[in-house]
């Protein structure tokens, strides 16, 4: 009889054992790379594309695991701005090369499978299936420098109702580049000998187009000249600052700013007309910096 109990409760201890082999995992890092998605935003479409690498540990005997890798993403996020303009790019990181399918939790996260073999109490998945960022195209006037957000990441082990195993974050970022065109003016205009006052034009101005928030300088390569065949002495400068340069910041990267120039033809010059009348031409060069 104390035999027969001897070998029952062997048996029942072998199937307790048993039971427990599994094991479980202890824990997971998850490492984006890179380790910022960042790119330049022109208006078009800004595409890039990211992969990530898990590290997992465990407990007990080898096993393949089912992993859920999510992000806190929401479907009206954006890339932020600091002052002193605070625009945004709306943007999506997605599970998909279509840009369909966000990447967010559950069902909306990216699956993976994960096997620990032999002894072996660690194992990784490197690399986990890529992520695609986009920055939609048509988002204009956008103040120039760099946008940013950060999206957290979550591992987690579907086997065991979604527990936590591991986190990170997910560093986004756009840049709008500085830019700026401007237009050139041109004049026009009759000057008659030794007139008794000075002929002054204002009606001409440099159209400057930039990017919001630049900030940019216009100067001439002089304030007087002479104009060649005509022998006229003049002077140009910017109506607002009465010198050779001015500086201004664009305010919105879709309408023109005007700076007005002051052309001024003094009076009582004879010219060098050898006949009743002649023409005559010159240039000023503008440069801009930015």
């Amino acid at each position: 009889m104390n035999l027969n109990r001897f070998l029952a409760l062997m048996i029942l201890a072998g199937n307790v054992v048993a039971g427990n082999a599994w094991g479980a995992l202890a824990s997971c890092t998850i490492t984006p790379s890179p380790l910022t998605l960042s790119g330049p935003y022109t208006g078009a479409n800004l595409n890039l594309q990211g992969v990530f690498n898990i590290n997992c540990s465990r407990t007990g005997n080898p096993h393949t695991y089912t992993l859920w890798v999510e992000t806190d993403q929401n479907a009206g996020q954006t890339l932020a701005k600091l002052a002193p303009y605070a625009d945004t790019l709306s943007y999506g990181v997605f599970s998909d090369s279509g840009y369909t399918n966000l990447w967010t939790s559950g069902v909306g996260g990216i699956q993976v499978s994960l096997t620990f073999v032999g002894n072996n109490l660690n194992a990784s998945v490197s690399p986990a299936p890529p992520f695609y960022m986009r920055v939609a195209s048509g988002q204009t006037d956008k103040a120039a420098g760099t946008y940013n957000n950060t999206l957290n990441v979550t591992v987690k082990d579907t086997n065991t109702s979604g527990a936590t195993l591991g986190s990170t974050q997910l560093a986004s970022q756009a840049t709008v580049a500085k830019s700026c065109s401007f237009t050139v003016p041109s004049y026009s205009l009759t000057y008659q000998a030794f007139r008794s006052t000075a002929l002054v034009d204002t009606s001409q101005s440099v159209a400057v187009t930039c990017s919001k928030g630049t900030l940019y300088d216009l100067t001439l390569d002089n304030t007087v000249g002479v104009i060649p065949g005509v022998q006229l002495t003049y002077g140009l400068v910017f109506t607002s600052s009465s010198g050779a340069s001015v500086s201004s910041t664009s305010s919105t990267g879709n309408t023109a700013q005007t700076m007005g120039l002051t052309l001024t033809l003094p009076s009582g010059q004879a010219g060098a007309c050898a006949a009743g009348s002649c023409l005559g031409s010159g240039t000023r060069q503008i440069t801009m910096t930015f």
